[in-house]
């Protein structure tokens, strides 16, 4: 009798053992779970409504302009004091107030109040432009009017066109990415010069590195080319970037990115070949607060 009491204690033993290893297996398993499905992220930019976005974007800019020529140009170049090759940099501090106002059909009014700090005493973009425009919870604004004091019409039309096509050509298609995958946004961009356009396209390849407090980061990298004619002359480009994105998932919204781009293009003008090397390095930051 005491032997089977033993041996029944030691059933007992194990039994519980056995139970705390399941109960403890499905812990482990609920919490892998649980921890894989916090590790998926919706990817997606949507405005919502009565929201203030305020960006602010430094980027940093440095141009290399080398010339090739006959002789006789290249000393007229030099006689005017034109270096070669020319090397510039510039810094430019863009900050941008979009305010979103009440949602009505699917459809809600959109400003962006502009400021352009480029160091320079002459702004092309006047102090607080506003542009005017509409823009739909799953899309990009519509841009449709824009206020200048001081700014030329001929200026403001450019200015407005430009804002227009940029944002029409810019989609952001909503996707699921998990921890590790990667995904590619290749965005075909033409942007009118004057009553030329410049044709180019830039294949990101994002990488979704972690998820931490609502927040997903990214690594991207960047393939940039331009294929295009401006004024008669051909121009063909290529470049490389790479950089990081800060998703905000609750607001489905980009609040931080940081792109390191070097771009090379070159075209022939008036018996002048014309090489240009750019780097730029652009930091964008967003906040995102109710309007009041």
């Amino acid at each position: 009798m005491v032997a089977i009491t033993k041996n029944l204690n030691t059933v007992s033993l194990d039994f519980k053992i056995y139970k705390m290893k399941k109960i403890a297996l499905s812990l482990f398993v609920s919490s892998f779970a649980l921890t894989a499905f916090a590790q998926t992220i919706t990817f997606k930019v949507n405005y919502k409504p009565s929201t203030v976005y305020t960006q602010s974007n430094l980027q940093t800019t440095k141009n290399e302009v080398s010339y090739k020529a006959p002789a006789e140009i290249l000393e007229m170049l030099t006689a005017q004091g034109i270096e070669n090759p020319t090397t510039t940099e510039n810094k430019t501090n863009i900050t941008g107030v979009m305010t979103t106002g009440k949602l009505a059909a699917a459809e809600m009014p959109i400003t962006m109040k502009l400021s352009i700090d480029s160091g320079a005493e002459d702004k092309i973009i006047p102090d607080n432009t506003v542009i005017h425009g509409k823009v739909k919870q799953d899309g990009m604004p519509v841009f449709e009017s824009i206020d200048a004091p001081g700014m030329d019409a001929a200026t403001k039309d450019i200015f407005l066109k430009s804002m227009q096509a940029t944002m029409a050509q810019v989609t952001i298609p909503e996707r699921k990415v998990k921890v590790g995958e990667t995904f590619v946004i290749d965005t075909p961009l033409s942007l009118p010069m004057g009553p030329a356009t410049l044709k180019m396209s830039d294949k990101a390849t994002y990488k979704l590195i972690k998820v931490e407090a609502k927040k997903a980061y990214f690594d991207v990298s960047h393939v940039y080319t331009i294929d295009s004619v401006v004024n008669d002359q051909e121009i063909k480009g290529t470049g490389t970037g790479t950089g990081k994105v800060v998703h905000d998932i609750e607001n489905n919204f980009i609040v931080k990115q940081d792109v390191d781009m070097n771009m090379q293009m070159g075209f022939d003008t008036n018996g002048i070949t014309l090489t240009i090397k750019a780097n730029t390095v652009s930091a964008l930051t967003c906040t995102i607060a109710p309007a009041k």
